[in-house]
């Protein structure tokens, strides 16, 4: 006996709702690519990775981790293309639901052991050739703008690791960037060994959110990213990572 058309549409609401639940807990969430130990893309791990991961997963999401450089994460939100981008402020632009923070960078300046250089305030920065990370003179401060507008020398990078490299190289004098992401290139590099450097601590923490389409969605991840920090749980990610890097020279050790 043939359906009638009511029997008919209800049973094609019945068959499309679990493609339509899979859709609405995907989450595709743009992460800048290869900033390790926040992000290492090609093994879809690191700090970063690993937190917002849980916490959608807490969420009753699946992640879908979108890697890729920073100006393309901030395209693709703004063009519709993914759901979240991780490592955000206010200052990228975005028009979205900003979580609580979730992550502090530490921002740093680093030199070289054997040049014995005493920076002791981010305006110190201006007598130096400086190397940092792409959208740096935006996202740390008018301070470290102004600082990087009256230096001999200044450049913005997109690879981190070739901030590293330059100034291993002695083409800079300083680079600017996050302490952890130099320590794990540190790591990976042979000059680095070689290349004994010191730290100076000119910086607040920087935090970071991740920016939301969804508000909803961005209630239910801070909820989350607050029941891991109660648990333990954020704290075990984040020392797994941080463990294994190696150290630098403090500048006031040295005084």
């Amino acid at each position: 006996m043939a359906r009638t058309p009511l029997k008919a549409l209800t049973l094609l609401l019945a068959l499309c709702a679990p493609l339509a639940h899979a859709r609405d807990t995907v989450v595709r969430v743009g992460m800048i690519a290869s900033i390790p130990p926040y992000v290492y893309a090609s093994e879809d791990r690191g700090i970063e990775v690993d937190l917002i991961r849980e916490a959608l997963h807490r969420s009753g999401r699946e992640a879908r981790m979108v890697y890729t450089p920073l100006e393309r994460v901030i395209y693709g939100f703004k063009s519709g293309q993914i759901d979240a981008a991780a490592t955000m402020d206010e200052s990228s632009g975005l028009k979205a639901a900003y979580s609580a923070p979730y992550i502090a960078f530490r921002h740093v300046a680093v030199s070289l052991d054997n040049r014995q250089l005493n920076i002791n305030a981010i305006s110190d920065l201006r007598n130096y050739r400086i190397v940092s990370f792409r959208r740096a003179s935006s996202f740390l401060g008018p301070d470290f703008a102004a600082a990087a507008k009256a230096a001999p020398l200044y450049r913005e990078e997109n690879n981190d690791v070739d901030l590293n490299r330059l100034l291993y190289k002695g083409s800079v004098d300083v680079v600017v960037g996050d302490e952890r992401i130099f320590r794990a290139i540190m790591g990976q590099l042979p000059e680095g060994i070689a290349n004994p450097v010191r730290v100076h601590r000119i910086f607040p923490p920087k935090p970071y959110s991740v920016a939301f389409r969804d508000a909803r969605l961005r209630q239910d991840f801070d909820r989350a990213m607050a029941q891991m920090r109660a648990d333990g749980s954020y704290t075990r990610i984040v020392a797994h990572y941080l463990d294994q890097l190696p150290s630098m020279i403090e500048q006031d050790n040295l005084r």
